[in-house]
């Protein structure tokens, strides 16, 4: 299927019968990684300086944009973080304090590791406070259960079942991000605090 293209009836077929039975196959749930420097640094040993990007199945990530188009209405209008129509610009919640010369207190907070220590269980019950559709919950669960990687270093290489994490390069993982911090924004703006989330 090309760019542009309609997709097939068979393959909306097989995305439509996967969403509906929660079941993600084998072959959809395995990726490749491949290690992208962050930075260049002399101690190139340091796996901290390496950003983890997983190539999966081009049907997955159909299949994923399908799910996020279904929960994008989930979340905040203050979760300014990959959307479309929101700027890193706005996110400047001092913005009118500094145009107007005034005197202003922000704190901001930096989530280091952030896709990669998110479990299961609390996107899953970030999911369910969202009132997500139980069968794209139940498929969402499972595309996190089912997954295994495989990592080449060398002439090794080695496969993993992962536990935990997004998807790095996931199509559905930025928005699963932003669920799961809104429950944080909500709470905050609930207490009078102006807050806004977005990613540098």
């Amino acid at each position: 299927m090309l760019v542009g293209e309609e997709p097939s009836p068979f393959l909306l077929k097989i995305i439509r019968s996967s969403l509906a039975s929660g079941h993600i196959p084998s072959l959809w749930a395995w990726s490749k990684i491949i290690f992208i420097p962050k930075q260049v640094k002399k101690d190139n040993t340091d796996p901290e300086v390496y950003r983890l990007i997983s190539l999966t199945s081009f049907i997955l990530n159909a299949t994923e944009k399908v799910v996020d188009t279904l929960k994008r209405n989930r979340i905040s209008s203050k979760q300014h973080a990959y959307r479309i129509g929101k700027s890193t610009e706005l996110t400047f919640v001092l913005q009118h304090t500094v145009q107007n010369n005034e005197i202003g207190i922000g704190a901001f907070l930096d989530t280091e590791g952030a896709f990669d220590n998110t479990t299961q269980e609390a996107l899953c019950d970030a999911l369910r406070r969202k009132n997500v559709e139980p069968t794209i919950c139940n498929w969402t669960e499972s595309m996190f259960a089912s997954r295994s990687a495989e990592i080449k270093v060398g002439d090794r290489t080695i496969a993993v079942d992962t536990t935990k994490g997004y998807i790095q390069g996931g199509a559905l993982s930025l928005l699963l991000w932003s669920i799961l911090v809104d429950k944080m924004l909500i709470e905050l703006m609930s207490n009078g605090i102006t807050c806004q989330d977005s990613a540098f």
